[in-house]
This record gives C-alpha cells, structure tokens and sequence, in this order.
C-alpha cells in the first residue's frame, strides 16, 4: 500500500511538473506570438507611411507639371489673343471683296 501511495504522489507530481512546464512554454509561445504580431503591427505602418508618401509626392509631381502646362498655355494664349486680333483688325479695314470661286 505504500508503494502505492508513493508512486500514486510521485506520479502527481510528475504531471504537476510537465503542467507547469506546458503553461510556461504557452506564456512564452503568447509572448511570442503578442511580440511578432506588434512587430508586424510595426512593419505594416511603416511600409503605409511610405506608400502614402511616394503617392504624395507623385502628386506633387503631377501638380507641377499641370501647374507649367497651365502658365505655358496661358503665355501662348496672349500671342494667339494678339495675332487674332490683329487679323481681325485688318481684315476690319479691308475692302470688302466679293466671294469668289477658286476655280473661276
């Protein structure tokens, strides 16, 4: 009956042990695993912060572009404004010539 009894304890014992250790390999491995998800966590909003910087400054990009597009075809504008109105102003003090067929 002692035998018994004293395997029967050391038996418990031993489950107790490997219990212990079991939580302590699944703290650790929660550890871990709240360790790696913060660093992806990490990784993700850094590589968002890039994106939504290349993307500004493509924006950017493009603003300037249309920005010198704009003021170029505004520069244009002007001398186009003044070589109409010079053919305007001319044709004003013309004669008025009847219209007449090419092929005549």
């Amino acid at each position: 009956k002692q035998f018994l009894a004293q395997e029967e304890t050391r038996q418990k014992e031993a489950r107790q042990r490997q219990q212990q250790k079991h939580d302590a390999q699944l703290k650790e491995l929660q550890r871990q695993c709240d360790s790696n998800m913060a660093e992806l966590q990490q990784l993700q909003t850094e590589k968002l912060n890039l994106l939504v910087t290349g993307e500004k400054e493509k924006l950017r990009t493009l603003d300037e572009e249309h920005t010198m597009e704009l003021e170029e075809w505004n520069s244009r504008l002007v001398s186009r404004q003044r070589i109409l109105e010079e053919e305007l102003s001319r044709k004003r003090l013309q004669p008025d010539v009847p219209y007449r067929r090419s092929s005549e």
